[in-house]
């Protein structure tokens, strides 16, 4: 696994984006705006920098904000640098190009201000997700989370935002970031703290606040990494943290390993 693909072959990207092929031969790394980086492990004369060739003029200008695989098919996530809007480009890689032969247009907007906008996943594929940090805000607008079903879109044209109004919340030491689904509950990590913030993705969005714990005698991962990346599985999530903030104080109960297992009840 790489620690800080942002300093691996010259990758000019401000977040660890990259894409693994399905059968686990090649990953697909975001370099700069406009450009990816193959990378081979078995084979490193392979690697090389491919530039992404939109032949559609209203596209020309839109930089990449992910890519992902989907049934095979490699997926960039374009936004457009006007009005922060979303588009999927079915890319497809011809020698030092990656051409997107299709692209299709959604309703979604890239917030830059006031929340953030990543992918994840859930059981069924890719998902948008639109949120803010916090939900104390007293406008419901500014703590309503947004979730975006992508392979839904790609596959049926279902261009639908799912919309999460979240009740307003009094406590200020949160800031709330990584999140991640499983069994239809979206979950968060708190900045700050050991806690785990949790939203039924059904009905009422209902939230709850969860404790992590150690096992017996066990440590809790050091706060002051910045950076988490999740793989969820059926009842547990593993979590790779990354970025360990230089001179950092670490707490008697906590650790700097890296690699977590995290069992969700």
């Amino acid at each position: 696994m790489m620690r800080d693909v942002r300093s691996f072959t010259g990758i000019n990207s401000t977040q660890n984006i990259f894409a693994v092929a399905p059968n686990g031969e090649f990953i697909i790394f975001k370099k700069t705006s406009r450009e990816l980086y193959y990378f081979n492990p078995n084979c490193l004369e392979l690697n090389k920098i491919l530039t992404l060739v939109c032949f559609d003029e209203l596209y020309r200008d839109d930089t990449i904000f992910d890519l992902f695989f989907h049934n095979s098919q490699l997926v960039i996530v374009l936004q457009n640098s006007s009005d922060n809007s979303i588009s999927f480009a079915m890319g497809c890689i011809e020698d030092d190009l990656v051409i997107a032969t299709e692209i299709k247009t959604s309703k979604i907007i890239v917030k830059n201000s006031g929340g953030f906008s990543k992918i994840i996943n859930d059981e069924l594929g890719p998902v948008f997700i639109s949120f803010p940090s916090t939900f104390t805000d007293c406008n419901v607008r500014r703590r309503t989370i947004e979730i975006f079903h992508i392979g839904d879109f790609l596959i049926e044209n279902f261009n639908q935002i799912k919309r999460l109004p979240i009740e307003q919340r009094t406590d200020s030491d949160e800031l709330w970031c990584n999140p991640f689904i499983s069994r239809n509950v979206l979950y968060f990590f708190n900045q700050y703290n050991q806690q785990l913030l949790t939203i039924s993705a059904t009905d009422r969005h209902q939230c709850k606040t969860l404790q992590t714990r150690p096992l017996q005698n066990g440590k809790v991962p050091c706060r002051h990494f910045v950076h988490r990346n999740i793989i969820v599985f059926e009842d547990f999530a593993f979590v790779f943290f990354s970025q360990l903030i230089e001179s950092a104080k670490v707490g008697v109960n906590e650790s700097t390993t890296q690699a977590w297992k995290l069992h969700l009840k």
